[in-house]
């Protein structure tokens, strides 16, 4: 049982070196887009090839059935802060270094931990 776990962890692992990795190259490759695209531009050209593997998982899944919603007015909202939010990250490769960019990026979970109790009511321990 202890072979398999650590197989697991191991795998865990390298998903998230992976997914680090593609991060970095994605802002990568948004900061040099944003010193000669508009930011509209970049998202819409973001969105499509985010769109290709999102429509293959949802067809794994099952399809447009697996996409319904329940509470469709807070998942608007929730798309309506992830446009705003990646569209003034974006903004903000244009203007500043990049290091300095995903360094404050780095600590959004301080400040979500931060604001847990007070905007959502949850004890932090």
């Amino acid at each position: 049982m202890a072979a398999a776990s650590a197989h697991t962890s191991l795998r865990g692992i390298a998903y998230v070196v992976l997914a680090v990795a593609l991060i970095t190259i994605n802002d990568t490759v948004m900061k040099a887009m944003a010193a000669g695209y508009p930011v509209g531009e970049i998202m819409f050209i973001r969105g499509i090839f985010m769109f290709i593997p999102i429509s293959v998982l949802a067809w794994r899944a099952g399809g447009l059935p697996a996409l319904r919603v329940r509470n469709v007015p807070v998942q608007v909202f929730r798309g309506l802060l992830a446009v705003g939010s990646t569209y003034l990250f974006v903004s903000a490769l244009g203007d500043m270094q990049l290091a300095d960019a995903v360094a404050i990026t780095l600590a959004m979970p301080l400040f979500v931990t931060a604001l847990a109790g007070p905007l959502l009511g949850e004890r932090v321990g």
